[in-house]
């Protein structure tokens, strides 16, 4: 009879300890569906807020004289048109001028020689990309003095066309993975000409000296540069590589972020508040959209 009731209290112990572990168990696994919930429901909200936020930029590019968001009285506290991160509406912004840029697709030698030697104090590099540039977008087999044509590259075709993604670049035969994510901020495949006054601050030392160069940048972050400011600094604007217009394609890039959520979006859009549809969208892609999952484990 002992042995029959201690045979019975093991199996209620035992049948415990398995309830226990099963309701463990399912707390554990509510506390994950709740924490997934909470994130997809976060990833919701930042996805809504990056779309209201690029509404609301698009209808001040559209609504907005461009001079007037960049002046000493902006209604939006360091706006600006170089590539500089400043808050709107809650997110992080940067908005790069096309027009400031180097074109892949007009690659200019000079321009990439200079921009090479502030970049890695070598102009060569500079040089032989441009070269490359060329020789991958034309039609014939003359190698540049610098260049490479099909004859150089064992596994690639050359394009003999325009680049369409900078991503093309990678495939340069000078271009190594360090140069490329280097080389990468200050490019650009649209045609826009160099606009002075929203270079990045290493394109601008790659034209200017570092004393003009410096001197404008606290100007426009003042928002006072402008052609006549220009003009007392020594700076030859009248060079026809040269332009102090906007340029009317943006890169926009920004993010939303909350508890759990990072929502990073960017694109490319040519801005005409004249024509029936004011803006296009020129590069628009779903992997310029990242999302980062923050203290995921918690």
């Amino acid at each position: 009879m002992r042995q029959s009731r201690g045979m019975a209290l093991l199996q209620v112990l035992l049948l415990t300890a398995l309830l226990m572990i099963m309701l463990i168990s399912a707390q554990q696994q509510a506390r994950e569906h709740l924490r997934l919930a909470t994130v997809v429901k976060q990833h919701s909200d930042v996805n809504l807020a990056l779309n209201s936020i690029e509404a609301e930029l698009l209808f001040l590019l559209t609504t907005r004289e461009w001079s007037d968001l960049v002046n000493a009285n902006t209604p939006v506290p360091g706006f600006n048109f170089y590539g500089k991160e400043f808050e709107f509406s809650g997110a992080l912004v940067k908005i790069q001028d096309i027009a400031g840029l180097l074109s892949v697709n007009s690659p200019n030698t000079e321009s990439f020689a200079a921009l090479s030697k502030v970049l890695f104090s070598d102009e060569m590099i500079g040089k032989r990309i441009a070269d490359e540039l060329a020789d991958w977008r034309d039609a014939d087999q003359t190698v540049r003095q610098y260049g490479a044509e099909q004859s150089s590259y064992a596994d690639v075709s050359v394009r003999n066309y325009g680049l369409q993604t900078l991503d093309e670049i990678r495939f340069l035969k000078s271009v190594t993975p360090d140069v490329y994510q280097t080389l990468r901020p200050y490019l650009t495949v649209f045609r826009a000409g160099e606009n002075l006054m929203n270079m990045p601050a290493e394109m601008l030392l790659s034209r200017v000296s570092p004393a003009v160069a410096e001197q404008m940048m606290q100007s426009r972050e003042e928002g006072r540069l402008n052609d006549g400011l220009l003009a007392s600094m020594g700076v030859d604007y009248t060079d026809e590589a040269f332009s102090l217009r906007f340029g009317r394609t943006l890169q926009i890039t920004f993010t939303v972020q909350n508890t759990d959520v990072k929502l990073t979006r960017s694109f490319a859009v040519t801005i005409t508040p004249s024509r029936p549809v004011p803006f296009e969208y020129l590069e628009y892609r779903m992997r310029d959209t990242e999302m980062e999952y923050l203290n995921a484990s918690r």
